[in-house]
């Protein structure tokens, strides 16, 4: 199996807005939600043997009013891929899987 692993941390209270490609029956699906207590974290598994483009994947967050750093972090097999820091009010971060036409 593949391991994906998604991340997302912010100092303040929230993330305001969260958006991240899950991964459903072999398909991507976007996933939406509002108001997230931080830390996000979330695992997708994905065989090695089917054909599946990394390229599609990515989480994006925004932080809240009262944060001052966000950061998403996208890993695959333990290995960092993405990771992107806003600093400020509302910072907005997105980290996407590398581009390869499939996993195998």
């Amino acid at each position: 199996m593949i391991t994906v692993e998604y991340a997302v941390t912010t100092d303040g209270m929230s993330v305001t807005h969260l958006s991240y490609v899950d991964v459903v029956d072999g398909a991507p699906v976007m996933t939406e939600s509002l108001g997230s207590p931080p830390p996000f974290a979330h695992v997708i598994q994905l065989p090695k043997d089917e054909e599946f483009d990394l390229g599609e994947l990515s989480v994006t967050a925004m932080g809240a009013a009262a944060s001052t750093t966000t950061t998403c972090t996208l890993r695959v097999d333990g290995e960092v891929v993405a990771r992107q820091r806003a600093d400020g009010v509302y910072g907005l971060v997105n980290c996407a899987g590398p581009n390869v036409a499939d996993n195998t």
